[in-house]
């Protein structure tokens, strides 16, 4: 855990650079080969962004947010877990769209991203 608080104290510095590509930093999450997976704040945004058009809707956020989440570990959840699982997307959410349009953009995805990074991580 404390791997990942390193990766996003660079992401918010970065986040405060406007996020420009040229700087973005890495992000490490778990995965194949190696035991991690590097992705830049900018790759996590577009991996959210469906289609495209440079913003992350709600509906995107969700079902970014819940893809690739075993269906089956969700399934042995109780109710309580489930509803705090479901909580967490939603606050997270709201959290990021600071300009309250019900869409986030690169800025505000990257401004503070440890939450996704940490559901990422979990995957």
């Amino acid at each position: 855990m404390r791997k990942f608080k390193v990766f996003v104290s660079v992401c918010f510095v970065f986040a405060l650079s406007n996020c420009k590509a040229s700087s973005t930093p890495s992000v490490s999450l778990p995965g194949t080969g190696n035991g991690q997976t590097t992705l830049k704040c900018e790759d996590l945004f577009q991996s959210y962004d469906a289609n495209g058009d440079g913003t992350v809707t709600k509906e995107e956020f969700y079902t970014a947010w819940d893809s690739g989440v075993d269906p089956q570990k969700l399934s042995v959840l109780s109710l309580r877990d489930k509803s705090r699982y479901q909580s967490k997307k939603v606050s997270t959410f709201y959290d990021l769209d600071v300009n309250e349009d019900l869409k986030l953009t690169m800025q505000e995805f990257c401004a503070s991203p440890d939450a996704v990074i940490e559901h990422e991580s979990q995957k």
